[in-house]
C-alpha cells in the first residue's frame, strides 16, 4: 500500500525529537571538526616551530663546528708563526680534519706583510715548503694578504698566493674581523676555483695577532696583525646535511644574504619546490658572524601530508558517529595538549642549552686563564643545569686537584671543599672522577642510590650525604683535547629532585669538549709565554757571555801589544849588544890569520877559520831575528796571487846555480795573501829543500796543492818520524 507522506506529515504533528537530535548532532560535529581543526593546528604549528628551531640550531652548529677548527688553526698559527704545510697538515689531521666537514669547504691561512716584504714572503713560503706558491700583488695596495696553507690541497688549486685583500668582498670581511677582533662572515660569494660561479658561498675570517690575544684598540689590532686563519663554506653543501638528519624533508628553506628577501642575486640557499607554498612559513632574521641572513621556512608538502587536515572534511558526514566518538576525541584532545607541553618544553629545553653553552662559549674564550674561566663555568652551571657541579683537573705529576666546586649555598660549598680536603679523591677508585680521568669515558647515573657510590670516603659520609643532599643523578664528563684526557667535569641534581636525561649527557659532554679546547689553548699559550721567556734569558745570558769575551779579548789584545812592543825592543837590543863583540871575535880572528899565519900551525889556522864562521853565522841569525820581527810588524796586504808564477821565479835562481836540480811545480795554483809575506815564505821553504836535498845524485823538489792545502817536497835527507815532535 502507498503512503502519501506529504499529506500524512499534515495530517500529523511533527516530533521535535527528531529535530533535536539533528541540531544536536550537527551542533556536535561542528564543534568536534572545529576543536579538531585547532588542535591539529596548533600541534602542526608547534611541530613546524620546533623544526625551525632544529634547522635553525643544526645550521649555526655545523657552521660553529667548522669556525671552532678556524679558531683552533688561528691559535696554532699564533704559537707556530713559522710552520710548515706539513705541520699546517698534520695539526689539521689532530683535530679531525679531512673527516669532519671537508665538503663543506677548506680551511686556510693567509700572511699579513707590507708590499715591501714580498720577496721576504717568497722565501719564507719556500722555507715553508710551498713550492707552488706565486703572488702578483695588486698596484697601490700597502698591503698584502697571500694564501700562504690551503687544505684540502689540490695541484691545480689556485689558492696558493692569492693576494686575498685583492678582492673587496674578502677585504671587506678581513678590514672587520681586524676592526674587532673577532670571526667574521663575509657578504655572498663565489670560491676561488669556482671559476663558473655557479655555488653561492661565503668565508669566515679569524684575525691572528703577534701578542696571541687580541690587542685593545684598533690601531694596536692593526699593527699587531700577523695574518688570517680563514674557512670557505659552499651554502649548499653546508646546509643540505641539515635537512637529512631531520628524518626527512619536512621543512624547506630559503636564505638571503642580508636584511631583505628583495633581492634576487641575494639568495644563498633554496631547496623549495617550484610554484608551490606551504601551510606554514616563518621569516626570520639571524646574525652569521657579524653578518646578517634572512631565513624563510616553509613546510614541505610531506609536512602538509603528515598534518592530518586532509581528514577534516569528512568529519561533519560523520556526524552521526561524533557522540560515540566524544570520550576518544577528549582522549585525544587531552594527548595533542600533552604533545603540545611536551614539544613546548623541548624547544625550551633545547633554546636553554643552546642559551646555555653560548654564555659558556664566551666565558670560555674570554681570557687563557683557563682557571678562573673554568671556575666561572662552574657557577654558570648551578641552579640552571645542576645543583652542585665540580671541576677537577690532572697537575703535570699526575695528582687529581679540584679547580672548583659551586653551589647556591656559600656554606655548602665551604662544606664540600673541607670535604674533599679530608678525604681527597683516590686515583684508583673505580667510580667517578677517578675512573674518568683514567678512561678518557663518561660516567652516567640518571637515578643514584647508595650502592652506586663505592668511592671509599663516600662510605664514611656517602649514606649521610645522599640522605641530606638527596644526591638523585650524576654525570661525569672528561675534559679532553687533542687524546688527552686533562680534567673532568661534574653534574649532580641533588635537593631539586630533577634528574638527568640524555639530552643533558650530551650537553655536558658538548659542553666538556669545549672546555677541553680552550684549556689547551691556554696551555699551548703558557708554553709558547714560557719559550718565549727562556729564549729571552738565553739571549741576555749570551749577551752577557759575549761582553765579558770582549772585554777578555780586549785585556788580552792589550797584553799582547805590550809583549810585542817588548820583544821588538829586545830584538834591537840582541842585534846592537851582539853585533859589536862578534865584529871584535871576527876582526882579532882575520889580524891573527893575517899577522901571525906563520907562527900558527894548521891546526891554529882551522880554529881561527872556525871561530869565524861560527861569528859570521851569529850575525845571520840576529839578521833573520830583525827580519822576522820587522815581518811581524809589517801591514797585511791580501790580493789574489799566482802560486805556480811565484814559484817558478824563486826557483829559477836556485836553478841556474845547480843545474842537476830538478824543480816540478803544478800550473794553475792560485791563492790570497799578501805577496811579500807568501814570496818570503817560499824562498825559505824552496831554499830548505834544495839546502837538504843536495847531496843526492838528482836532486828534485815538488811544489803543488792538495785540497787547497799547498806543499814543498824534496827527495833530500830528511829527519826520522819519531823527531817530529822537534
Amino acid at each position: 500500500m502507498k503512503v502519501d507522506t506529504g499529506r500524512a506529515a499534515m495530517k500529523s504533528p511533527i516530533s521535535s525529537a527528531p529535530y533535536l537530535a539533528l541540531c544536536f548532532s550537527v551542533v556536535l560535529a561542528l564543534s568536534t571538526w572545529y576543536l579538531v581543526g585547532r588542535v591539529v593546528g596548533q600541534r602542526d604549528q608547534l611541530r613546524f616551530d620546533s623544526m625551525v628551531g632544529d634547522v635553525r640550531d643544526l645550521i649555526n652548529n655545523r657552521i660553529d663546528a667548522q669556525v671552532s677548527l678556524t679558531r683552533a688553526t688561528a691559535s696554532f698559527m699564533a704559537t707556530n708563526p713559522n710552520a710548515t704545510k706539513a705541520d699546517f697538515r698534520a695539526f689539521l689531521e689532530r683535530q679531525g680534519w679531512p673527516e669532519k666537514l671537508q665538503e663543506v669547504g677548506s680551511v686556510g691561512y693567509s700572511v699579513h706583510v707590507p708590499i715591501g716584504d714580498i720577496e721576504k714572503l717568497r722565501a719564507h713560503a719556500r722555507a715553508a715548503g710551498v713550492t707552488d706558491f706565486e703572488i702578483s700583488p695588486v698596484s697601490g695596495s700597502a698591503y698584502i694578504d697571500a694564501i700562504l696553507f690551503s687544505e684540502p690541497y689540490r695541484p691545480s688549486s689556485p689558492h696558493k698566493g692569492f693576494d686575498m685583500h685583492s678582492e673587496p668582498k674578502r677585504a671587506a670581511t678581513m678590514d672587520k674581523a681586524m676592526e674587532f677582533g673577532e670571526p667574521v662572515a663575509s657578504e655572498k660569494l663565489y670560491l676561488l676555483n669556482d671559476t663558473k660561479r655557479t655555488t653561492p658561498a661565503f668565508i669566515v675570517c679569524v684575525p691572528i695577532y703577534k701578542t696571541i690575544e687580541a690587542p685593545p684598540t684598533e690601531q694596536e689590532r692593526k699593527d699587531d696583525l700577523q695574518g688570517f686563519a680563514y674557512c670557505s663554506f659552499r651554502v649548499r653543501q653546508t646546509i643540505s646535511p641539515v635537512f637529512r638528519a631531520l628524518h626527512g624533508p619536512q621543512c624547506t628553506v630559503r636564505i638571503y644574504d642580508g636584511e631583505s628577501t628583495k633581492d634576487p642575486s641575494a639568495l644563498l640557499f633554496d631547496n623549495t619546490p617550484v610554484g608551490r607554498s606551504g601551510s606554514f612559513s616563518w621569516t626570520e632574521s639571524m646574525m652569521i658572524k657579524h653578518r646578517p641572513w634572512t631565513v624563510q621556512y616553509i613546510s614541505s608538502e610531506a609536512f602538509d601530508t603528515n598534518s592530518g587536515e586532509m581528514f577534516i572534511p569528512w568529519l561533519l558526514p560523520l556526524g552521526l558517529a561524533i557522540s560515540f566518538l566524544l570520550f576518544v576525541l577528549t582522549f585525544r584532545q587531552s594527548a595533542a595538549q600533552t604533545e603540545l607541553t611536551r614539544y613546548a618544553k623541548e624547544t625550551e629545553r633545547r633554546a636553554a642549552s643552546q642559551s646555555f653553552l653560548a654564555r659558556a662559549g664566551a666565558i670560555l674564550g674570554s681570557s687563557l686563564n683557563y682557571r678562573s674561566t673554568l671556575g666561572e663555568v662552574a657557577k654558570l652551571a648551578v641552579p640552571t643545569l645542576a645543583d652542585w657541579s665540580a671541576i677537577d683537573i690532572l697537575s703535570e705529576d699526575g695528582e687529581i686537584q679540584r679547580l672548583a666546586v659551586a653551589h647556591i649555598d656559600p656554606q655548602k660549598v665551604a662544606w664540600a671543599t673541607e670535604l674533599n680536603r679530608k678525604y681527597p679523591l683516590d686515583p684508583d677508585a673505580q667510580f667517578g672522577v677517578p675512573a674518568v680521568l683514567r678512561t678518557g669515558k663518561t660516567e652516567f647515573y640518571p637515578s643514584v642510590t647508595p650502592d652506586v657510590l663505592q668511592v671509599e670516603q663516600l662510605r664514611a659520609e656517602g649514606g649521610d650525604l645522599v640522605r641530606e643532599e638527596q644526591i638523585r643523578s650524576l654525570i661525569v664528563a672528561p675534559i679532553r683535547a687533542r687524546g688527552k684526557t686533562l680534567g673532568a667535569l661534574s653534574f649532580v641534581m641533588g635537593e631539586s629532585g630533577r634528574t638527568y636525561s640524555k639530552d643533558d649527557l650530551h650537553l655536558a659532554e658538548e659542553l666538556a669538549e669545549r672546555a677541553g679546547l680552550a684549556m689547551d689553548n691556554a696551555l699551548l699559550f703558557a708554553s709558547a709565554q714560557q719559550e718565549l721567556q727562556e729564549r729571552t734569558r738565553a739571549e741576555g745570558e749570551v749577551r752577557r757571555l759575549n761582553e765579558e769575551l770582549e772585554g777578555i779579548v780586549e785585556e788580552r789584545t792589550r797584553e799582547l801589544s805590550v809583549a810585542i812592543e817588548e820583544l821588538e825592543a829586545f830584538c834591537y837590543s840582541v842585534s846592537h849588544d851582539l853585533r859589536a863583540p862578534l865584529r871584535a871575535m871576527d876582526g882579532f880572528s882575520r889580524a891573527l890569520m893575517e899577522d901571525y899565519k906563520d907562527v900558527l900551525d894548521d891546526d891554529g889556522l882551522d880554529s881561527l877559520r872556525r871561530v869565524r864562521s861560527a861569528a859570521k853565522r851569529m850575525d845571520e841569525l840576529i839578521t833573520s831575528l830583525l827580519t822576522l820581527s820587522r815581518v811581524t810588524r809589517a801591514e797585511i796586504n791580501p790580493q789574489e796571487i799566482d802560486i805556480s808564477e811565484l814559484s817558478s821565479q824563486v826557483a829559477s835562481v836556485y836553478m841556474e846555480d845547480n843545474a842537476a836540480l830538478e824543480v816540478a811545480i803544478q800550473p794553475g795554483m792560485c791563492g790570497e795573501g799578501d805577496p811579500a809575506m807568501v814570496r818570503s815564505l817560499l824562498e825559505n821553504l824552496i831554499a830548505n829543500a834544495v839546502k837538504f836535498s843536495g847531496k843526492v845524485p838528482h836532486p828534485c823538489v815538488e811544489i803543488g796543492s792538495n785540497d787547497g792545502v799547498f806543499f814543498v817536497k824534496d827527495n833530500g835527507a830528511g829527519f826520522d818520524p819519531q823527531f817530529s815532535n822537534k
